[in-house]
């Protein structure tokens, strides 16, 4: 029995999981955009679970820690922790910040990344006002213009 299931209700409860992670992230990876052979990746690894203080089972298969990802990439990531994987993917990192947006603040906290989400998040905001103020479209949304 895994995690408190028969094999038959696991697997169903599996496919359920699955199908709202994948219609969540939009069925695109949250790595490298792919909408191709989309799969279920752990944040935390199941395999490191421990590493992370993670005992149970069951808070490594939370929503919070799946997101959508290719097999492409989860094949690259295998079972690295995140942050490894970043640093061999440098522009991976950045769509996971703005895509994985479910992430669990424990999760990212664990990982290391919850700090650097919101100041990436943070910049790319003001970037954006400071383009849209630089545009002209400020006042036009205001109604000034």
């Amino acid at each position: 029995m895994l995690l408190g299931y028969s094999s038959g209700s696991f697997m169903a409860h599996y496919n359920h999981c699955a199908s709202k992670i994948l219609y969540r992230d939009n069925y695109e990876c949250v790595y490298c955009n792919s909408s191709e052979d989309i799969a279920i990746d752990h944040i935390i690894p199941i395999s490191q679970r421990f590493k992370y203080g993670l005992p149970s089972g069951r808070m490594v298969n939370n929503d919070g820690n799946l997101v959508a990802s290719c097999r492409l990439c989860k094949q690259k990531r295998a079972c690295k922790d995140i942050c490894s994987f970043f640093e061999e993917n440098p522009g991976f990192k950045e769509n996971f910040f703005i895509k994985a947006r479910y992430a669990a603040d424990w999760v990212l906290e664990s990982t290391g990344l919850k700090d650097e989400k919101h100041e990436y998040l943070s910049r790319i905001r003001i970037g954006g006002l400071e383009e849209v103020i630089k545009e002209g479209a400020l006042e036009t949304i205001l109604g000034q213009n």
